[in-house]
């Protein structure tokens, strides 16, 4: 995948202020931005834990380790959202999107996700993202 490459100066008595160094302060703006675009919805989640650095899973963490909220649903958009889980076929099921999968998994709650949907095919890309470790 191409990238960019974004750069900017910092006087040095800033970083001494911060205690850091150019490549811890650069993974921390990097995480900062990421948080920030997420929280404004401008990145899904995924592509926010791509511009942090890390996989989803290790975004998730430290987004609850900070106390963001991950899935801002009220009470009418998780039944909407429930509602349109059980309307599908069990051929729709195959799909690549994984964060439904993770989140019931980080709050132990999977058998939520199999009692709605039922059966569930699970991509091998998917399953890999699942169990990946940090």
């Amino acid at each position: 995948m191409p990238t960019e490459t974004v750069s900017f100066e910092v006087p040095e008595d800033l970083l001494a202020s911060l205690k850091t160094g150019t490549t811890e302060l650069g993974r921390n703006i990097r995480l900062l931005a990421a948080i920030t675009y997420f929280q404004e919805k401008k990145l899904s989640l995924g592509k926010a834990a791509q511009l942090a650095g890390m996989n989803r899973l290790v975004f998730m963490d430290v987004l609850a380790e900070k106390g963001i909220v991950i899935f801002d649903y009220d009470e009418s958009m998780l039944t909407s959202e429930l509602s349109g889980i059980t309307q599908l076929k069990p051929s729709e099921h195959d799909h690549g999107n994984s964060t439904p999968l993770i989140a019931f998994a980080r709050i132990g709650q999977l058998v939520l996700l199999r009692n709605v949907v039922g059966k569930m095919i699970i991509p091998q890309a998917v399953s890999d993202e699942i169990s990946e470790s940090p």
